[in-house]
């Protein structure tokens, strides 16, 4: 372990990060790297919710110990407010889809799978503002990620693709369901609605699309969830 090698020259300065969940007690190592008197000892604690129970948990001289340090995100372009909206299913079990497809006539939702789809999923062919891939190719999903502004996590059944970081890292705004949530990571709790609160979910799209003022703090929210850091704040520590 580094704590356990000397000073080159008098006090040495170590930073740990740790990005694993906190159980009701503090780990061994860290535990360890506290007690070091001759090295100054930084805690870098990247799940914000962790850092949390660890601050609960420690003494109030030992809180100094540890810093709430997010991540940074390499994200590959802007949000440019398209009314284009991507959802990525192995199933055909979409929460309130034609709920909002035709409350949202503006809205073009391409919907793609890996497998083929049912015939119930094929039947949104019938909406004008739909448009299906089935047996989607990589190719397709890489397009429709740089086209679309909007991923709607409603897919009842398990994500696919890792479509939810992916929408973030492509600073598409993310909305989904309480009962279709892939990723609390990637979303914030205010753009997550009640599966009966569509009209919700609705008046959100149809604000974030209107003003950009409302994109801009819509994703900054997301950004927030996400527990984003920037390269200050790891300056500052390091």
């Amino acid at each position: 372990m580094a704590y356990s090698l000397p000073p080159k020259n008098g006090r040495a300065e170590d930073v740990l990060f740790w990005q694993e969940p906190i159980g009701e007690e503090l780990p061994g190592n860290m535990v360890a790297a506290m007690k070091l008197t001759n090295r100054n000892v930084r805690i870098a604690v990247q799940d914000k919710q962790a850092y949390e129970k660890i601050q609960n948990l420690v003494a109030p001289e030992e809180k100094n110990y540890f810093h709430n340090l997010g991540y940074i995100y390499a994200y590959q372009r802007l949000n440019n407010m398209n009314p284009e909206a991507l959802i990525l299913t192995n199933s055909d079990q979409l929460e309130q889809i034609e709920e909002l497809v035709t409350k949202l006539p503006n809205v073009h939702f391409h919907i793609g799978a890996i497998t083929e789809m049912s015939s119930h999923l094929m039947g949104l062919n019938r909406f004008a503002n739909v448009s299906l891939y089935p047996n989607i190719r990589p190719a397709r999903v890489a397009e429709l990620f740089e086209k679309c502004d909007l991923y709607l996590d409603i897919n009842i059944s398990d994500e696919i693709l890792n479509a939810c970081r992916t929408a973030f890292e492509n600073n598409m705004l993310i909305l989904s369901f309480t009962n279709t949530c892939h990723s609390h990571r990637f979303i914030a709790d205010s753009h997550i609605y009640p599966a009966e609160n569509v009209s919700g979910m609705v008046e959100k799209i149809q604000s974030v699309l209107t003003h950009s003022s409302e994109m801009k703090e819509a994703l900054s929210r997301q950004k927030e969830a996400a527990n984003q850091a920037d390269l200050e704040q790891y300056q500052a520590i390091l």
